[in-house]
């Protein structure tokens, strides 16, 4: 990928240079043609050498221009945000007055917004040949909104699935339980007639819950890593295999089971031995 950009343009949006030295406006159309490169062009193509000085070629309709390479740059989602090891090769857009014509410039606004805005359009249109297109003008979150819009939206219908996957999931188990715990009256009465505390029948029912839980997520774990696969694309910032992620979805998992077993088991401590025995 090549982008044309002017003096100034790494330090606005915060992209360290590593080697080298950044355009400036003596690399016009009179000097010689120059290039800075991302980290990732550069391992690709000086693997085992120093990049600054060498010379790199690009071919446009037809046309071979020879570069020299004259800084390298820390990679970043150049062109698309959900990839920040977008192999990029920038160049002085004076040394491309075509790609003048129609610039797009990027501002830096501490304070008002809408003053600054009003106040760019005024600079701008002053200079007498220049006209902006007032609509055209949004804020870098405006367009990170808008790249993102597709991957937000299949983040919000898979998330609204994962929690009616563990709401269907913690009302299975409770129902189970409380089934176990309804045919089970005789046996809870008779464990607790010879010395079993309420507490610890209690705490039966919820290891029960547990025990489900366990093989859930053995069975889960090795399914969803398998699946993740598939939708590597829709993810960003997040690995299909990142352990906090999937440490987290376990957790949320195990809480809410154990708060599905918490009603059965509550009814369980609250079961009177003489009253279990006497059922049928």
């Amino acid at each position: 990928m090549t982008e044309f950009v002017t003096p100034g343009f790494f330090e606005l949006f915060s992209i360290a240079r590593s080697r080298g030295r950044d355009f400036t406006w003596a690399d016009n159309a009179r000097a010689p043609a120059t290039a800075i490169i991302s980290e990732s062009v550069a391992e690709r193509l000086f693997p085992s050498s120093d990049p600054i000085g060498q010379e790199l070629q690009t071919t446009t309709a037809g046309a071979i221009t020879r570069l020299i390479i004259v800084g390298v740059v820390e990679n970043a989602p150049i062109g698309r945000i959900d990839e920040p090891q977008v192999p990029v090769v920038f160049r002085p857009m004076i040394q491309n007055l075509a790609q003048a014509a129609v610039p797009l410039a990027h501002v830096r606004v501490n304070g008002d917004l809408t003053q600054a805005r009003e106040g760019y359009v005024q600079a701008v249109t002053s200079l007498g040949r220049n006209n902006v297109r007032v609509r055209a003008l949004f804020t870098m979150d405006d367009w990170v909104d808008g790249a993102l819009l597709q991957q937000r939206l299949v983040a919000n219908v898979a998330t609204s699935a994962a929690a009616l996957a563990v709401l269907l999931a913690a009302i299975g188990i409770g129902g189970v339980l409380a089934y176990s715990v309804t045919a089970r009256v005789r046996e809870i009465g008779i464990r607790m007639s010879v010395g079993a505390t309420q507490g610890s029948i209690a705490r039966m029912v919820v290891r029960e819950g547990l025990v489900v839980v366990i093989v859930g997520v053995a069975i889960g774990l090795p399914s969803s890593l398998a699946a993740a696969t598939l939708v590597r694309s829709q993810l960003y910032g997040v690995s299909p295999g990142d352990p906090r992620m999937i440490g987290g979805a376990i957790l949320v998992f195990v809480v809410s089971s154990v708060i599905a077993a918490s009603f059965p088991a509550l009814r369980a401590f609250r079961i009177h031995p003489m009253e279990a025995l006497r059922r049928e």
